[in-house]
């Protein structure tokens, strides 16, 4: 993925659920993925795929992976990155935006 002189890697959209837990009565590690949305039409309209992984490894390094972006991209994180700079934390709900 070519995205500019400005990406220091490639940007990707991701979507998935990494449990780490009690699930369906268990302790244990499962992830979903796939390309559906969290919302109506995605969940009853529209032809998705969605699947579950019941794979610690699996699990691990979907979890590493969302710690990774989490590291470059959440603000005050990596402030120098290019991809970072002049991006301002959203306020909290019900607080006033600041400039």
């Amino acid at each position: 993925m070519d995205g500019g002189p400005d990406l220091q890697r490639p940007a990707g959209r991701t979507k998935y659920v990494a449990i780490d837990g009690k699930y369906d009565g268990a302790l244990n590690k499962i992830t979903f993925t796939g390309s559906q949305n969290a919302s109506g039409p995605a969940l009853r309209e529209n032809d998705e795929a969605y699947v579950k992984i019941d794979d610690d490894s699996v699990h691990d390094t979907y979890r590493t992976h969302f710690l990774n972006v989490w590291n470059v991209a959440y603000p005050g994180a990596n402030d120098n990155t290019n991809l970072c700079k002049g991006v301002k934390v959203l306020p909290q709900d019900g607080e006033v935006k600041t400039a």
